[in-house]
């Protein structure tokens, strides 16, 4: 008897624009088996021509493309054009991603018992005061989610701590509960263009890829920047992408007195082109999930410096994949700068280290194995 390819919705409600999960949801999409699943995706969002326009140009087909308007835009438009959706598609599994779009996945579908609702943790979603949001929605959204995990048949989380902080929450059971963490795309050594060693050129370029929020931690990097300035380190930072927090950092830029050494480069259209012309990458965000940036700066063979935060300490080994400063510790993060910008047999070394263990657990194609697995099982 011929297999049924099973309809999948990929759910994301919770968009500005495109951005880490929008691609990252557009790479399952590509790279899921036709032969037994058909994918559709579907998003939220205010940029609804933008978005749909890059989904397109990066691989994704017009017809399997469903934007619908902003949820906090017009809330009961959202939910009449979801409910629309699914009535058009039918689909068997809907993949949601984040807890606003489990909510959503939730309240229009309760009633069709034979769908399978399947949710991605890949954030803080018990939100505290890392991400800067108050007690008051913290609390609703911890009600939310006793009530409406229960309904979910599986719960992925893309990190260990992520696993459990969503049992400790409460309301799932933990054996639904299960850790895949991200994959991306294999770069040929090829394609990586080594720079030009440290003794040949006159500056060495410290790269940040990140949403510009208070999360993301930039303000220490920058804190961190002038302490290498002050040093006369040989050093260039560049901050990519863009967020609510661009001016206030800019300000901060300002008022330290460190203007130029620091490049506010925005969003980073093409990401190898832009990680092979930098020599170490620094993530200082104070939390995260499971960052593509930073894997994608390891697979590109940069050395990086973290701090010792939940999801990144799970991907960067100190010393041996690159170095790990103690959280929020803007002294320690400059010193660990210094060390690889003086030190290229150093920075040489992470960086390969890096590359290797990204590529051996950090794949796509790993992701997408265990991904189909969990369909297959729970659809």
């Amino acid at each position: 008897m011929e297999n049924k390819i099973k309809r999948i919705v990929l759910l994301c409600t919770a968009l500005n624009g495109i951005g880490g999960t929008s691609r990252h949801m557009a790479q399952i999409y590509r790279s899921l088996d036709r032969t037994r699943f058909y994918p559709y995706l579907v998003f939220s969002s205010f940029e609804t021509d933008i978005m749909r326009d890059s989904l397109i140009k990066e691989g994704s087909d017009f017809k399997d493309i469903r934007i619908v308007p902003s949820f906090s835009k017009d809330p009961l438009g959202t939910i009449r054009e979801l409910k629309k959706i699914w009535k058009e598609i039918d689909p068997e599994i809907i993949h949601s991603f984040f807890l606003h779009s489990d909510i959503l996945s939730y309240i229009t579908t309760f009633s069709n018992e034979s769908l399978s609702r399947i949710s991605s943790v890949e954030g803080k979603f018990i939100w505290d005061h890392v991400t800067g949001v108050g007690w008051l929605k913290s609390v609703c959204y911890r009600l939310i989610n006793l009530f409406i995990r229960r309904h979910f048949l599986k719960t992925i989380t893309v990190s260990n701590d992520l696993k459990n902080e969503v049992i400790s929450a409460g309301g799932v059971d933990p054996q639904s509960v299960c850790t895949v963490p991200l994959g991306v795309l294999a770069i040929d050594q090829e394609k990586l263009i080594k720079r030009t060693s440290s003794q040949e050129k006159s500056e060495i370029i410290v790269a940040s890829v990140s949403r510009l929020t208070f999360d993301k931690g930039v303000d220490l990097l920058i804190q961190a920047a002038v302490f290498c300035a002050k040093e006369k380190l040989p050093v260039k930072f560049i901050i990519g992408s863009e967020g609510r927090e661009k001016e206030n950092l800019k300000q901060l830029t300002k008022s330290l007195g460190i203007e130029e050494h620091i490049v506010f480069k925005g969003w980073i259209d093409n990401i190898t082109n832009f990680l092979n012309e930098i020599d170490v990458f620094v993530m200082p965000s104070r939390r995260e999930g499971c960052p593509l940036a930073l894997i994608d700066a390891m697979m590109h063979q940069k050395a990086c410096v973290v701090f010792d935060a939940p999801g990144v300490n799970e991907i960067v080994k100190n010393d041996e994949t690159g170095i790990v400063v103690p959280c929020f510790d803007v002294l320690a993060l400059s010193q660990a700068i210094k060390r690889l910008v003086s030190d290229v047999t150093l920075r040489e070394k992470l960086a390969e280290q890096a590359r290797r263990y990204v590529f051996k657990n950090f794949s796509i194609e790993r992701e997408i194995r265990e991904l189909e697995g969990i369909y297959c099982k729970n659809g």
